[in-house]
């Protein structure tokens, strides 16, 4: 058990590889660029590797089974690479569009908050013009008072005259 047959040393390494491939597929991009370092850190045993005189058909079988994951792997990372590239694309387009939105949001701000101000100056105007009315009529009120008073002082003294020229 303590001796590693070379065919079993091989797989072992193969097998390796080929979780950490799974691994990276199954990664986000970020995590496969990792991950992608981490593969190259897979180390073959060299007691698995073939002497001229051992079983070479069977390390050329493996040499091709490496090969063939490698390829597939290869073109799984252009896949993703691609779905990176497209996702990155769509998220600048989407940040395009916000920054426009944004812009044009504090357009409409700015034009919302200036009628507001002149709306707020007209309001300000309009009261001051109520108050100087309304103390205008208090005015108007007092005089009508006052030239109601006169005038029934006036319609008393007029009365009184009549009076006494009427005994006379």
């Amino acid at each position: 058990m303590g001796v590693i047959d070379r065919d079993e040393g091989l797989d072992t390494a193969l097998g390796e590889m080929e979780a950490a491939l799974d691994q990276a597929v199954e990664a986000t991009p970020d995590e496969a660029l990792d991950l992608r370092g981490a593969l190259s850190v897979v180390e073959v045993p060299t007691a698995a590797l073939p002497t001229p005189s051992r079983d070479w058909p069977t390390a050329l079988r493996l040499v091709e089974r490496a090969a063939g994951i490698i390829q597939d792997y290869e073109k799984k990372f252009v896949a993703i690479e691609q779905d990176a590239r497209t996702f990155i694309q769509r998220v600048n387009e989407e940040q395009l569009r916000y920054t426009r939105c944004i812009a044009t949001l504090e357009q409409q701000l700015a034009e919302a908050e200036k009628r507001a101000a002149e709306a707020e100056a007209a309001l300000k105007t309009a009261k001051v013009t109520i108050w100087e009315t309304r103390i205008e009529n208090r005015d108007y009120q007092k005089r009508l008072a006052e030239a109601e008073a006169e005038l029934r002082n006036s319609s008393s003294y007029i009365q009184k005259v009549e009076d006494l020229l009427g005994g006379l």
